[in-house]
């Protein structure tokens, strides 16, 4: 369950506690998701961003991991605020994932104006 694995890791990063089997752990739920979700992708990288900032070196496969999934989420899929979320994490980690950083964007540029306005 993804939502499960991101409070979790989310936890665990706020709690700064380290568990290399249990982040092992995490990273094995994240690589065996079949078909995950932008919210999912989002709040799972943002979990993990977060808890690089204690260790960056226990979430870089995770992101190549994560990278890889974004590229099979259909551009209808995204929301302003997952795409967000999903780029503010893979900034933080300072993933070079071109390839997922464009197709979501492109998945932005998808969006009719109206979807970027606050108000509706």
């Amino acid at each position: 369950d993804p939502v499960a694995v991101s409070n979790i890791v989310n936890a665990v990063a706020r709690s700064g506690f380290q568990d290399a089997p249990l982040f092992e752990h995490m990273i094995q739920s994240v690589s065996e998701m079949r078909h995950p979700g932008a919210l999912s992708l989002s709040v799972i990288a943002n979990g993990f961003a977060r808890l690089s900032e204690r260790d960056a070196s226990l979430c870089t496969d995770v992101f190549e991991i994560l990278a890889d999934q974004v590229m099979t989420v259909p551009e209808s899929e995204w929301t302003p605020q997952t795409a967000a979320n999903l780029l503010n994490a893979f900034a933080r980690v300072e993933t070079r994932r071109e390839d997922a950083i464009r197709h979501t964007c492109r998945a932005l540029c998808t969006l009719h104006p109206g979807d970027l306005d606050p108000q509706s």
